[in-house]
């Protein structure tokens, strides 16, 4: 038994010296083969311990620099004692042991920023009395429609705009070009209405974003609200 236990130890000295780059993966290899390990076990414990590379630590400094949350970010092991005896014996057991070793590279995408919900407003066109007596807005066939999008608060994000006009269960994409005001004001959009948006009654929906909109066009007018996505309506008849 005292014999076991020497070997175990040395076994996890050798390991601990190779995961802090005290020795290199020969010298702890050598150590573990004099310590009695196996050539399947120090193959797995060579993956296991393997000390983390320069770009694998400039990630997880870059990743811990951009989130405020310290849980979301994996940060090197300390290898201590407890830990390598549990991790060699899960080797020895033949277990499988998994660890997460690196975030997500730098340059992977990251979440959008939250929206302030817009109250959409179609400006300088007639009113009619829709069919369930409300105000609609009247535009003629193939023309421009001019709205206004007011947030409800300020906010700094630089905003994302498309528009989508619906009716009876037809959805369309609408061409849009927005004024390049300053983050958190009120947006003025002019969309250009296709000749596929007939006369009759239409729903015009706005969306305003943190976020481009996806590059297929029947996608970008399926996006759901959301906390980066912010989504009106507003009514409008075409004669």
């Amino acid at each position: 038994m005292a014999e076991l236990i020497r070997q175990q130890r040395a076994s996890l000295e050798c390991w601990e010296a190779y995961a802090a780059r005290r020795c290199t993966l020969a010298e702890a290899e050598a150590a573990a083969r004099a310590a009695g390990q196996s050539e399947a076990d120090i193959l797995r414990c060579a993956e296991l311990f393997a000390p983390y590379d320069d770009a694998q630590l400039a990630a997880m400094l870059d990743a811990a620099a951009r989130t405020d949350r310290g849980g979301d970010v994996v940060r090197p092991v300390r290898w201590r004692l407890p830990s390598i005896a549990a991790g060699i014996a899960a080797v020895a057991a033949g277990t499988v042991l998994w660890v997460a070793r690196t975030p997500a590279p730098a340059g992977a995408p990251q979440a959008a920023a939250p929206m302030v919900a817009h109250e959409l407003s179609i400006v300088g066109v007639a009113e009619v009395r829709g069919s369930a007596d409300a105000p609609a807005s009247t535009v003629p066939f193939g023309s421009t429609l001019t709205f206004t999008l007011r947030p409800a608060t300020a906010y700094t994000v630089t905003p994302v705009v498309w528009a989508c006009a619906v009716k009876d269960g037809i959805t369309l994409p609408v061409p849009t070009t927005s004024s390049a005001g300053k983050p958190g004001t009120t947006i003025e959009v002019d969309a250009a209405l296709p000749s596929a948006v007939t006369p009759g009654a239409w729903e015009l929906v706005a969306f305003v974003s943190s976020a481009p909109p996806p590059a297929d066009r029947a996608a970008a007018c399926a996006v759901v609200e959301s906390a980066s996505t912010k989504v009106a309506r507003e009514r409008f008849v075409v004669r």
